[in-house]
């Protein structure tokens, strides 16, 4: 359990650095503000449904079949809910809010990928030595 506490943590850690940095760099480029807003929003609703995920996901061990399946499709439908509201939220206002938040909802992708990557290539060259 402690090992995937810290995988947790380590992806939040990267995604909000993430995060940050893409709002910083959109900010320069951008001076309205609506990408680094798309962005911030899209990364906070990620890294939110990526909390829930874990809880929801904890939650579940020692579970009956019955409950266990209750609690993941009402946390499924939850986490849905909440993509969805944010997404309908941006498109009301700007193509390009939507757009961005779109992009912001894909750094903890990024990040978990990243980790894989990194992860596997500490493996890869401790085999070649």
């Amino acid at each position: 359990m402690d090992e995937l506490r810290n995988t947790f943590a380590g992806v939040v850690k990267k995604s909000v650095a993430l995060a940050v940095a893409a709002a910083v760099l959109a900010l320069v480029f951008d001076r309205t503000g609506r990408w680094a807003g798309g962005l911030i929003l899209g990364s906070f609703i990620a890294i939110l449904n990526f909390f829930l995920h874990y809880i929801f996901l904890t939650g579940l061990a020692g579970k009956s079949p019955g409950m266990a399946a209750f609690i993941g499709i009402s946390g499924f439908t939850l986490r849905f809910s909440l993509i969805l509201s944010a997404l309908a939220f941006a498109i009301s206002l700007s193509m390009e809010l939507f757009i961005a938040t779109t992009l912001g909802l894909m750094v903890i992708k990024i990040s978990i990928l990243s980790n894989t990557i990194l992860r596997g290539r500490g493996k890869w060259s401790s085999s070649q030595r």
